[in-house]
């Protein structure tokens, strides 16, 4: 064989593994997406080397919606307030959204949803889904957070494709009453409002973000970073008429039940 032929065949072979290489860490990265995002409770979709079902050691930030799940997820064309009745009643906001934290020496990036008895008045009052969605995450959060759910909403008429995706995170709930891969209602039970494991007084920590990470983040930042003011967001996408009253969530029918 010629020196030249012998260059253009090695040349070929290390272009070859590279091109292999390439497409097998693209199909890794997508299935850590399925597994910690969206999969871990539908049997038929889940990675096959993931047997117990528990989380990977991954950073979650890296979980992102797969196409597939993307296109699956539910439009969120009308929204709610997370807690208490029609326009948030019985509820106040203990810490607005960017409000300056002397603690923390940082700015909040939600807001902190209480009920109007103040303290734990409003322990184990229900947190509800502010709109059609899916559960990309379900569990601890970790320090700070106590248990915590994030769903991500399609938003029509948002993005270049008039289809955008916003999340809602729920935090310092006592209990939860999703999973992950759950499609959910607005007006949806999402947990219990709770205190993180006593870490603060009972309240609903509730976030808006832009994009479709199932990270838990950080609850403070000196810039808003990818998060959306909640009550801009809520207002801007009522889909009903300024004067008229959603009906409470805990009037929302269950569309299961016979």
């Amino acid at each position: 064989m010629k020196r030249s032929n012998v260059r253009n065949f090695v040349t070929l072979v290390l272009v070859s593994a590279v091109g292999v290489g390439l497409v097998l860490f693209i199909i890794r990265k997508g299935t850590t997406g399925a597994e910690i995002g969206m999969m871990r409770n539908n049997p038929e979709l889940k990675p096959a080397f993931l047997k117990d079902g528990s989380l990977p050691p991954r950073d979650l930030a890296f979980a992102l919606l797969r196409p597939l799940d993307a296109a699956r997820t539910p439009a969120a064309p009308r929204l709610d307030v997370p807690m208490g009745s029609e326009h948030g009643a019985l509820t106040y906001d203990a810490q607005p959204f960017q409000a300056w934290n002397r603690v923390r020496a940082s700015r909040h990036l939600g807001v902190d949803l209480n009920g109007i008895g103040g303290g734990d008045s409003d322990l184990g009052d229900p947190a509800f889904v502010a709109g059609a969605g899916r559960v990309v995450f379900a569990g601890d959060g970790g320090s700070g957070w106590g248990n915590m759910a994030i769903v991500v909403h399609a938003m029509p008429g948002e993005g270049d494709e008039g289809r955008a995706f916003n999340e809602t995170v729920y935090a310092h709930l006592d209990r939860l009453n999703v999973a992950v891969g759950m499609d959910v209602r607005r007006g949806e039970v999402v947990g219990w409002v709770g205190t993180a494991g006593g870490a603060y007084p009972a309240h609903l920590h509730f976030e808006v973000r832009r994009g479709d990470s199932a990270a838990s983040g950080g609850g403070y930042f000196e810039r808003p970073l990818n998060r959306k003011d909640p009550a801009k967001w809520l207002a801007a996408g009522r889909g009903a008429a300024a004067a008229a009253l959603n009906p409470s969530p805990w009037e929302v029918p269950d569309l299961e039940a016979p």
